[in-house]
């Protein structure tokens, strides 16, 4: 995003609009834990900061601050957004900025932090909303292991666990297991042009039977799925995958995020 800020805080940076953001339980422990290093006064003060810029209504009980609670159950942005301000209240401590790094590394949540501790999506904003909405689209329990196959490419976006292949690999199986699903074909185990055309185009032309333009357009959004299976096929149905050298990070978000724009359409009704 142009407009993001070095050092800003993730609330005003990102959020725009409802997004369900990476969580960790242990993650939010290990901030809360760290917050308690700072002395009383510096805590209280902290407290009342969140009130004045973020508007969060900080939790008390008998007149004292439940630092605890905020750090451990409220809005995971508001969270991410208080180790920005925890840093600034520390003059800009590097020793809180590596820690901060050092917790997303090994809780494996896919946030990346600045040079002035500002948190920021590890890939972007775009992305991790497609992320979003390919696991909303896959709710439906007939989807189970497409989704479960969704959720392991997305484990290998980790700050620790990065591998381009493996995440399109899974990509694949996901969008793979979805269009198995849709077609219902017992003795298709495979994604194909063939398969696309003899049972997957018909659907299509089904769900847009009312639209004159339907075959012509439909047959070109088919090409594109086909071009992908392409090249995801090589990562699920070629060489071991320990024989395919790892490519680079941004051509695997690439074929991921068209992955995931197929894996939505398959799914759509």
């Amino acid at each position: 995003m142009a407009d993001v800020e070095i050092g800003g805080i993730f609330r005003r940076n990102y959020i725009r609009e409802p997004v369900l953001l990476p969580d960790s339980e242990r993650m939010r422990r290990r901030f809360f834990m760290m917050f308690m290093d700072g002395g009383d006064l510096q805590r209280h003060e902290f407290a009342e900061l969140m009130e004045r810029v973020l508007g969060v209504d900080y939790p008390t009980r008998l007149g004292d601050y439940q630092h605890r609670k905020f750090w451990m159950e409220y809005d995971i942005a508001d969270v991410l957004s208080a180790l920005t301000y925890w840093y600034r209240m520390n003059d800009e401590s590097m020793l809180i900025r590596r820690e901060v790094q050092v917790i997303f590394k090994e809780e494996q949540v896919r946030y990346r932090v600045d040079d002035k501790c500002g948190v920021h999506f590890f890939v972007d904003e775009e992305f991790e909303h497609a992320v979003q909405a390919s696991i909303a689209g896959l709710a439906d329990p007939q989807y189970k292991s497409a989704l479960h196959a969704f959720q392991s490419a997305i484990a290998n976006l980790g700050v620790a666990n990065q591998s381009g292949k493996r995440l399109i690999r899974d990509i694949f199986e996901a969008v793979e297991s979805a269009f198995l699903t849709v077609i219902k074909q017992p003795k298709i185990d495979r994604v194909s042009d063939t398969a696309i055309d003899t049972y997957f185009r018909p659907i299509l032309l089904q769900r847009y039977a009312s639209w004159v333009d339907a075959g012509v357009i439909s047959d070109r959004v088919l090409n594109v799925f086909k071009a992908w299976v392409k090249v995801g096929h090589y990562y699920r149905h070629g060489s071991p995958l320990d024989q395919i050298h790892e490519p680079p990070l941004d051509f695997a978000i690439a074929v991921a995020s068209e992955g995931m724009a197929i894996l939505r359409y398959i799914v759509s009704k």
